[in-house]
């Protein structure tokens, strides 16, 4: 299984600014604790996180901001959308 087997969703605030994300993906193929430590060493802050099942994938969902407690912009979202797609690829 590869990249082409996961879906990201990029949450946006009415700004544009990023609000959350949610990865879903097959079971064992992305950790929680995985996608939490990529994005704190890109120096995101997640505020809340939480994960359902839904039958052989899971649905991993993260409320996330700066340290500094601002909202991602366009840019650090697509940093954000390489270091996951980067974890889920390896």
């Amino acid at each position: 299984m590869g990249v082409s087997s996961v879906a990201i969703c990029f949450i946006e605030n009415v700004d544009g600014s990023l609000f959350g994300l949610e990865v879903e993906a097959p079971r064992g193929l992305v950790s929680l604790s995985g996608l939490y430590r990529a994005l704190r060493e890109l120096g995101v802050q997640i505020v809340h996180a939480s994960a359902r099942p839904l039958g052989a994938t899971i649905s991993q969902q993260f409320r996330v901001v700066e340290f500094d407690g601002t909202s991602i912009t366009a840019h650090r979202r697509r940093e954000l959308q390489v270091q996951i797609f980067s974890l889920v690829g390896s």
